[in-house]
């Protein structure tokens, strides 16, 4: 058996030789001393690298992908990175990371018997809103919590306490005191307890019509028909305009007592007082 060595094949070619083309062999290949006559019949299981390798194409595996691990049987490799990712995810420590063009976009945490999501911790009981992670993982607010029967079964879930601005059923609206119906007061009509609620002055009322006897009562001049009245004495110290208007006196049946500075109408005459 004779051994080549590539520069006897070519001087051009270095300490490793590359092929680009087929080559063709009808004898035998011998790796490290052994003869290999197929890549299936190869035993390669006892070979090792500890550098890097590169794989294109397509690659079945039929056994275990096992990563390095310590003792405590704890991996010490990520699968994927955030800058080269598997596709569009990587795996690291506890967590699932969904990956966008070189960003994290969300990252899926393991927890004790639970995922968090963000701020949401998913266990298999409940719903809650937390904060922290790992041995500072505190819980904020529980928001949905199973029920279970006496035997352990899972017999449904109610929500608790949602946080602000959330609402779920309407019980939860009860509870959280928000109002569950409109009743009409004193001179109003309408109201109720669900659908379209609207309220309306109730005009027949008592407290309605006491309130506008109040009104009517609260000034010196009184709407009688189309015209506002009174029967005060009227004494104006300023100046009296009367615009686009007409000043009309009553007209006097009988000849009133005469006064200084008065006018008064009767019988189409005009009768002024002077001292």
């Amino acid at each position: 058996m004779a051994v080549i060595n590539w520069k006897q094949i070519s001087e051009n070619l270095g300490a490793y030789g590359n092929l680009t083309g087929s080559l063709n062999i009808s004898g035998s290949i011998y790796l490290n001393g052994e003869s290999i006559t197929g890549l299936d019949a190869a035993d390669l299981s006892h070979y090792a690298t500890t550098g890097s390798n590169q794989f294109k194409g397509t690659q079945y595996i039929s056994g275990s992908l096992i990563p390095e691990a310590l003792d405590t049987k704890n991996g010490i490799y990520d699968l994927g990175s955030l800058s080269a990712p598997w596709r569009d995810l990587y795996i690291t420590t506890s967590s699932l990371k969904f990956v966008k063009d070189g960003t994290l976009v969300s990252s899926v945490n393991g927890e004790p018997n639970a995922i968090r999501i963000g701020n949401i911790l998913i266990t298999t009981s409940s719903v809650s809103v937390v904060e922290g992670a790992g041995d500072t993982l505190s819980i904020v607010q529980t928001v949905f919590q199973a029920n279970y029967s006496s035997s352990g079964e899972v017999i449904g879930a109610v929500p608790t306490a949602l946080p602000s601005g959330l609402i779920s059923s309407s019980a939860q609206i009860l509870d959280l005191g928000f109002i569950s119906g409109v009743t009409a007061g004193a001179g109003l009509s309408g109201g109720g307890s669900s659908g379209d609620l609207s309220l309306s002055l109730d005009t027949g009322s008592a407290h309605f019509l006491n309130a506008l006897a109040k009104i009517n009562n609260a000034g010196i001049f009184k709407q009688t028909g189309s015209f506002w009245s009174t029967s005060n004495n009227l004494q104006i110290t300023g100046s009296l305009t009367i615009g686009d208007g007409l000043l009309k006196l009553k007209e006097y049946t009988s000849i009133p007592t005469p006064e200084a500075g008065a006018i008064y109408y009767s019988a189409s005459n005009f009768y002024f007082g002077i001292d």
